[in-house]
């Protein structure tokens, strides 16, 4: 399902009637007078704020034909008061328009958290033709976007809540093997509503109506996806982080303009991080999924390690113990508890196997019918393995347990067994089983 991120551009013409327009305004008014609240103080303040100079740089500026989005550099200067934030600055003095990215600062100090080498000068009070400065930047067919290391990130900086130092080490951590990814673009997904079991279909309206409408559009894709992927067991016990950060089955999905929580990748209860951005009219629009890469600490401590499971070939699915209580985990909706049962060796798992089917039988034969679960035995090892450990609360070989989520661990406690959390404890015992 992963294909290349598609990013609508327009002609670099589209953008000129913008340009123009904030030229002329910066031009013809330099101070501004604002009135803002300081969210952090809870207070009104007041500010002057003088227009210094207006940058272009980016794509547009290098003469490409066909751009992403229009990149302006504006300077100011606080003549009274406070620095306003700086879109309060942007709306006020250059207004807004579709892909015009108007950042506030200096060629080398920014909102956009990097230094601009390719910019042009459009206008300053020394420099007031703007007219004559737009038309110096002349059409160029060779002219493209400039390269970056962060553009192996399927998602553009705007539809993050990452600072540039954060793509940045989201880039090194991929180089070095630790982190990788891949991008599925929303058109491949088709998301099929009727197709959802009806409490997928409660939590999807229940959450969509307390979102934004643009990232609300992307949860018709993101359900559909794990609805695919996820035999999620129970729709209504998904927990959230917060109201655009949900886990279950052994992923974290974020959603809106998020940032990236890859550490929860550091823990054995997760193995996939779902990046779900708000749907945007330039896009890309999609799902960027990241996993542990083969460096990941979690990978090569568990990399030779292979137990066993029982598989039900009714539903193709690791057989699993659920335990309950009559209470409920504190601060979770989860009622219930999932045991994956790991085995040492593969005589010790066919014991199992023919176990259970030994007492599907004595059932069917009680009741003069015929069940369809059957067992067999399966080998799992690598990163298959931390996949289906990151999808059980418990993972248990035979009175050594090993409690995987905080709701895992909360019922070992409320039944009294002897538990670890320690991935290192859990490779020592496996290892030993084998």
């Amino acid at each position: 399902m992963s294909t290349p991120p598609i990013e609508k551009k327009r002609s670099r013409e589209s953008f000129l009637p913008a340009l123009k327009r904030i030229a002329k305004r910066l031009s013809e008014k330099q101070v501004y007078s604002f009135e803002w609240k300081d969210k952090y103080l809870r207070v009104t303040r007041e500010s002057e704020v003088r227009a210094k100079t207006l940058w272009v740089f980016g794509s547009w500026a290098r003469g490409a034909l066909r751009c992403g989005d229009l990149d302006l550099l504006l300077e100011v200067s606080v003549d009274k008061g406070f620095h306003p934030p700086h879109k309060t600055i942007t709306k006020k003095m250059a207004g807004s328009a579709p892909d015009v990215r108007i950042y506030v600062g200096t060629l080398e100090e920014n909102s956009s958290h990097a230094v601009i080498e390719d910019a042009v000068l459009i206008w300053s009070p020394s420099q007031p033709d703007w007219e004559k400065s737009i038309d110096s930047i002349k059409p160029d067919p060779s002219a493209g976007s400039h390269p970056r290391p962060t553009d192996i990130i399927p998602l553009r900086n705007e539809q993050l809540s990452e600072e540039i130092e954060g793509l940045e080490n989201l880039v090194n951590l991929h180089d070095e093997g630790i982190l990788q990814w891949s991008w599925v673009e929303a058109e491949t997904i088709a998301p099929d509503e009727n197709s959802w079991p009806e409490d997928a279909t409660d939590f999807f309206k229940h959450r969509v109506r307390r979102l934004g409408k643009k990232t609300a559009a992307v949860w018709p894709f993101l359900v559909e996806y794990i609805f695919r992927k996820y035999s999620v067991f129970d729709w209504s016990a998904v927990e959230f982080e917060d109201r655009l950060w949900f886990q279950s089955e052994g992923f974290h999905a974020v959603t809106g303009m998020p940032s990236v929580p890859y550490k929860c990748l550091d823990e054995l209860s997760c193995s996939e991080l779902i990046i779900a951005a708000h749907h945007s009219r330039r896009g890309p629009n999609g799902l960027w999924i990241i996993k542990r890469g083969k460096a990941h600490p979690l990978e090569k401590l568990f990399g030779n390690v292979k137990p066993f499971y029982l598989l039900n070939e009714f539903d193709g699915l690791p057989d699993k113990d659920y335990w309950y209580h009559e209470e409920r985990h504190p601060r979770r909706k989860k009622q219930f508890a999932t045991v994956l049962n790991l085995y040492p060796t593969e005589a010790d798992a066919k014991a199992a196997a023919e176990e259970a089917n030994d007492f599907i039988k004595k059932l069917e034969e009680e009741n003069s019918t015929s069940f369809d679960e059957k067992y067999s035995v399966v080998s799992v090892g690598g990163a298959d393995l931390l996949q289906l450990i990151s999808q059980s609360d418990i993972v248990t070989f035979g009175d050594f347990y090993v409690a995987i989520t905080d709701v895992g661990e909360w019922y070992c406690k409320v039944k009294g067994k002897a538990f670890t959390k320690d991935a290192r404890e859990l490779k020592r015992v496996l290892t030993g089983m084998i």
